[in-house]
Order: structure tokens, then C-alpha cells, then sequence
């Protein structure tokens, strides 16, 4: 599936944009010169993934 978010360079400025599918939010990271997308939605608590970090591939929750 597809899913447009932003241009490539939104994201490579950002280093990440969000959008949703419908209900879900989704996260689209961008590291080490690849895009990931992700739910935006910690499994835990619900808080939204792109306000935590990602190191080494990563992405922690803020709110860990």
C-alpha cells in the first residue's frame, strides 16, 4: 500500500511527518537515509511516537 505524506524533501528537513489511515495514526521516520513508517501510537499509553527520539534505529516514547 501507498500512503503520501510529504515530498521526500519535507521529510529529509523534518526528519519525520505524520499523517493518518484512516483512524491510524502513522508515523513516517526518516534514518540513517531510509524512510520508516510506523503507527504514531505508543502500544502503551497511546502517546504519539514522533514526539519521542530514535537512535540507532530505535524510536522511544516520550513518555519511557
Amino acid at each position: 500500500m501507498r500512503l503520501d505524506v510529504g515530498s521526500l524533501q519535507e521529510l529529509q528537513e523534518a526528519g519525520y511527518l505524520t499523517t493518518k489511515l484512516g483512524a491510524q495514526p502513522v508515523c513516517v521516520f526518516w534514518h540513517e537515509g531510509r524512510a520508516y513508517g510506523i503507527d504514531d501510537r505508543c502500544p502503551h499509553l497511546g502517546f504519539p511516537l514522533h514526539r519521542g527520539t530514535v537512535e540507532s534505529g530505535l524510536v522511544t516514547c516520550h513518555w519511557h
